[in-house]
């Protein structure tokens, strides 16, 4: 049977122009920016891939009774903070890792992320799905958080993998999974000491993770930790000006030096402090600008890219309000109360025109 190419279809369907979008968009979003998370999370990759090659016993080859217990680290922080992206470029770019990222290659580091609520047999299921193992029949009964330890630590064997990636690791803590919690944990402890092939464990998810796995000394002491911090406006103003600016550059458009001051500060307090989501408002106003088939970015075009993908009145929106430090970053879909409604569907429709549509009025 023959899959149907849905992207064939789809791109079928769209004017010339609309590709030409996607085309600098994929450009855009290709753009990385290395940050101080970037550099701690290559310091602790190359400790945890030293660890992997130390033996015991100096004099002897590497064997199951010449190696040491693998070791791992946790990145925690915010969410929208840039945890995956810096994750991601780090595995990309170091040359023990070469092929990451792709199912075909013999990369030694894989990278899971748990399907949401996360018991042990859901997660069990992940790991086999991604690495290419599917398994219809998980353990159960009495041990069975054993019997599926063995399996994924046989799985992760054949397929070579001696560091295990977990993203959004802190859907084990959730609430509802408060009784797998220690199971998983412990499954983690397992994969890390067990000296026929021990399997360095990386997790990456909010700072709740930290408290779960704080619960536990024996897989805390085997871990290094590492957060991921948020912006800090005075110290970190240059360095988002600098990411507006490139990343306008690359999507061939300009910016006044006026308009950047001007939509910097307010970008750092929409993005809520967070890099990954302040860089993604940017795609979303350099999309906008690139819709409309303008040449240049303003504060208007994050203003009204702002209200198209949160949907608040003007007095909420950070580029748009006068007291936009007063503004939620977190508000959507905020209704307005009777007496502003015919104001808020003004703004409404400013926000699919062009700048110049944008007042004086529109911004009180």
């Amino acid at each position: 049977m023959t899959v149907p190419n849905a992207l064939a279809t789809i791109r079928a369907g769209l004017r010339p122009a609309d590709l030409d979008v996607v085309a600098t968009m994929e450009r855009v979003k290709a753009t990385y920016f290395a940050t101080p998370t970037h550099g701690a999370v290559e310091k602790q990759l190359n400790v945890v891939l030293q660890q992997l090659l130390e033996r015991r016993d100096p004099a002897l080859p590497v064997g199951p009774d010449n190696v040491v217990e693998a070791r791992g680290f946790v990145l925690s922080g915010q969410a929208r903070a840039g945890k995956s992206r810096a994750l991601s470029e780090v595995f990309r770019g170091h040359p023990s890792l070469p092929g990451y990222g792709d199912a075909r290659a013999d990369c030694p580091l894989v990278t899971v992320v748990p399907q949401g609520a996360c018991t042990l047999g859901r997660f069990g299921q992940d790991v086999f799905e991604q690495l290419g193992l599917p398994i219809v029949n998980v353990p159960t009964g009495k041990n069975y958080e054993l019997k599926l330890a063995h399996m994924i630590r046989n799985r992760l064997k054949i397929r070579g993998i001696k560091i295990l990636h977990v993203d959004e690791a802190h859907h084990v803590t959730e609430p509802a999974n408060k009784t797998e919690i220690k199971k998983i944990i412990n499954m983690f402890k397992y994969l890390m000491i067990y000296l026929d092939w021990p399997v360095a464990v990386i997790l990456s998810g909010i700072p709740e993770l930290v408290s779960a796995i704080r619960n536990d000394p024996q897989l805390s002491g085997r871990m290094a930790f590492t957060a991921a911090t948020g912006l800090v406006p005075k110290t970190d103003y240059r360095r988002i000006e600098h990411v507006v600016g490139e990343l306008a550059s690359v999507a061939e458009l300009s910016i006044a030096s006026g308009e950047l001051a001007a939509v910097v500060p307010r970008l750092i307090h929409a993005g809520n402090r967070q890099l990954g989501r302040s860089i993604e408002i940017t795609y979303d106003a350099i999309r906008s600008a690139l819709t409309e088939r303008q040449t240049a970015l303003s504060l208007h075009t994050f203003a009204r890219a702002y209200v198209q993908s949160r949907g608040v009145a003007p007095e909420h929106n950070p580029f748009v309000a006068r007291d936009w430090r007063l503004t939620d970053p977190l508000l959507v879909l905020e209704k307005p109360p009777k007496q502003r409604l015919l104001r808020a569907q003004k703004v409404k429709r400013a926000s699919l025109a062009t700048d110049d549509d944008f007042d004086e009025e529109d911004e009180a």
